[in-house]
């Protein structure tokens, strides 16, 4: 059988597709990947996610990272990996945090939480094929 040039992968396009599909298809398919801040920034988080260091390599470390995503989509959704979005008041905040921080272990594991305000909905940007996460809306389990 024969290809043609198209037909073949390039080397670095698996690569990239290996370490982050959604980098894979910005660059090879939708050809609007440009180096900047952000995406450095970026490499150097995507860098942390994967780091040695990050306790979840054991087992009680991946116990813990499945407990606190589990309290997590109680409260909202998964948006990647143990990135969770959740619209709470000050009272679930609080209660979300206790019941985070009892399952972590606090020499090994990290938490943050980005607040928003108010006018979150002014500061959220979203692009590309999963729809927007909108709790004020019916949601059907």
């Amino acid at each position: 059988m024969e290809y043609r040039h198209d037909d073949l992968l390039q080397l670095s396009g698996i690569q990239h597709f290996a370490f982050c599909r959604r980098q894979w298809a910005l660059i090879h398919i939708e050809k609007l990947w440009a180096e900047n801040y952000r995406t450095t920034d970026g490499v150097l988080m995507h860098d942390k996610a994967h780091d040695p260091e990050f306790n979840a390599e054991d087992a009680a470390g991946r116990r813990r990272l499945r407990q606190i995503a589990k309290q997590c989509v109680n409260y909202g959704q998964r948006v990647q990996c143990s990135v969770f979005e959740c619209l709470l008041d000050a009272a679930q905040c609080r209660s979300l945090q206790e019941r985070l921080c009892d399952i972590m272990d606090k020499n090994k594991d990290s938490l943050r939480f980005y607040y928003l305000g108010n006018k979150y909905q002014s500061k959220i940007e979203h692009f590309g094929c999963k729809n927007a996460y909108l709790p004020e809306d019916n949601i059907i389990l």
